[in-house]
């Protein structure tokens, strides 16, 4: 097996008589052929003390996740997305062994000792599951002790393409009532990690064939199975003008015309998309989950964000989706072409959330089965996407011109007082400008001279 060099340097820091065991993930990727950027160790005594010593050699930034435990984390290059996290904590019960039976799955039950890091300790029989693509448990109370283990039986099933036998299914079941107990916190970060895998739809089954939604308290929508169809087109038509989906020389028609108008806004995607914000989940992630849920009125979201603990920022963007969605359908597959002072309106209102809705709009349609899917009504809504996401990335003079006039010019040059007025006429001249009408301070002194003469006539 292949680790970074940086891991197998630990043992410099382990003191003589100490064992320090690499185990449970990091085993199961390399035996696997994947990279990893997290390693979870164990050690007979002490595990502040190496990691500290580690720590200060690498200029790494150091946690203590656990206290009581004496569990602590260092994470190098913590300002960098390719960061290495390093987690330690104390071996639990007597042995190595004793320890890796206290864990979830077989896949995970696995170590290496930091000396002879060539032979692999595995007494659950793991390395065989992962060759024969299992997914046992460990023991049989293993998610009745932690019923956060059911979310994770998805993500390694999904994820690594393993088989779960029908004894294990119904111990995932039975074992997820007690996600009851479970904090917000945890089962939000499980999902979020479901959400960032590989085959959401297909996940998201599996979820509600497990009872997880049921016993997390989450409303699904009532026709779930479109919504998990919708969420699948969704993560693939995102991967894929992302770059994070390999393109297929045999691609259908909806994903080559993808690429041809869409495909020229790949790094502004993957920044909307990918970028993780302060709470670690990404807005993709965010977007999957409402299309599942098929979350369509406030109600829902809030009570989706109250189960969840979703940031006020992550409330906010499903919001806007749930309040707006059956309008801004229409409004992109039914007009023909979009003008200057349209796009300004969609994005005054709406602002980034609308390249979300445009994404969520575009999955809808392709989503469509056979003859529901016609090709002229995908190009057009293609098109209006394009002249939108175009607008939003490239023309901020449509999406948020300078007004050429403040509210001090106003007053200066027309005597008027302060107050609400002032803000109305600038919101008006800016969608003035934005429409190519005004494009001076002097056109704007005239269209204002016209808009005061026009309510004094009114009035």
């Amino acid at each position: 097996m292949q680790f970074p060099e940086i891991v197998l340097k630990i043992k410099e820091f382990v003191p003589e008589g100490e064992h320090l065991y690499l185990v449970g993930g990091a085993i199961r990727d390399a035996l696997l052929g994947l990279p990893s950027k997290d390693f979870d160790f164990v050690c007979s005594s002490n595990p502040r003390a190496i990691a500290h010593k580690f720590a200060d050699f690498y200029h790494g930034a150091f946690y203590m996740l656990d206290e009581e435990r004496n569990t602590c984390r260092v994470i190098i290059d913590p300002r960098l997305p390719q960061r290495m996290i390093f987690d330690f904590s104390l071996i639990r019960g007597d042995s190595i062994i004793d320890d890796l039976m206290e864990r979830d799955f077989t896949i995970n039950a696995m170590a290496v000792d930091i000396d002879s890091p060539e032979r692999i300790i595995d007494p659950s029989k793991g390395g065989r599951d992962l060759q024969q693509k299992r997914l046992r448990l460990v023991r049989n109370s293993a998610i009745t002790d932690d019923p956060v283990r059911a979310l994770r039986s998805i993500r390694y099933a999904v994820n690594l393409g393993l088989s779960i036998d029908s004894e294990t299914v119904e111990l995932i079941r039975s074992g997820s009532k007690g996600l009851v107990r479970v904090s917000k916190e945890r089962k939000r970060d499980e999902i979020f990690k479901i959400l960032e895998g590989n085959r959401v739809g297909a996940a998201m089954q599996l979820m509600e064939k497990f009872s997880i939604f049921e016993n997390s308290n989450i409303q699904t929508g009532s026709d779930f199975n479109s919504g998990c169809r919708r969420s699948e087109v969704l993560d693939e038509m995102i991967g894929l003008l992302c770059s994070r989906s390999p393109a297929d020389k045999n691609a259908s028609f909806y994903k080559v015309s993808l690429l041809l108008r869409l495909g020229r806004f790949k790094d502004k995607f993957e920044e909307h998309f990918y970028q993780n914000k302060l709470t670690g989940r990404n807005r993709k992630s965010l977007l999957l989950l409402g299309t599942v849920l098929e979350l369509n009125n406030d109600a829902q979201v809030n009570e989706l964000s109250n189960q969840l603990a979703l940031s006020t920022n992550e409330m906010s963007i499903l919001h806007t989706i749930a309040g707006y969605m059956s309008y801004q359908q229409g409004f992109l597959q039914e007009k023909q072409n979009f003008d200057r002072r349209s796009i300004y309106r969609f994005f005054h209102c709406y602002g980034a959330v609308g390249v979300d809705l445009a994404f969520i709009t575009l999955a809808n349609y392709a989503s469509r089965i056979g003859s529901e899917f016609i090709q002229q009504e995908w190009l057009r809504l293609l098109e209006n996407c394009e002249c939108l996401l175009q607008a939003w990335y490239y023309q901020p003079e449509i999406i948020n011109p300078k007004p050429f006039l403040n509210g001090n010019d106003l007053m200066f040059h027309f005597d008027l007082n302060p107050g609400p007025l002032l803000g109305e006429i600038i919101e008006e001249m800016k969608e003035e400008q934005a429409a190519g009408n005004i494009q001076s301070k002097e056109d704007a002194i005239d269209w204002i001279d016209f808009r005061l003469l026009k309510n004094a006539l009114k009035i």
